[in-house]
C-alpha cells in the first residue's frame, strides 16, 4: 500500500512539473507569435480554469495509471 502511494505521489509531481513546462512554453510561443489568448478578465479566468482542470485531471489520471502499473 505504501509503495502504491509513493509511486502515486512521485508520478503526480513529475506530471505536474511536465504540464507546467508544457503550458509555459505554449504561452511563451503564443506570446512570441503575438497571439492574444483573451480579451477580457472573464476570458482570462475561463482559460485559467481550463488549464487548472486539465492539470488536475491529467496529473491524477497519470499518477493513478503509473502507480497501478508499477506495483
Amino acid at each position: 500500500m505504501m509503495k502504491k502511494l509513493l509511486w502515486f505521489i512521485i508520478a503526480f509531481i513529475f506530471i505536474s512539473i511536465a504540464y507546467f513546462f508544457l503550458v509555459y512554453l505554449a504561452g511563451w510561443a503564443l506570446s512570441l507569435a503575438d497571439f492574444r489568448l483573451y480579451n477580457s478578465e472573464a476570458d482570462q479566468q475561463r482559460n485559467f480554469n481550463i488549464v487548472m482542470s486539465g492539470w488536475l485531471l491529467l496529473s491524477i489520471a497519470g499518477a493513478a495509471w503509473l502507480s497501478r502499473r508499477k506495483s
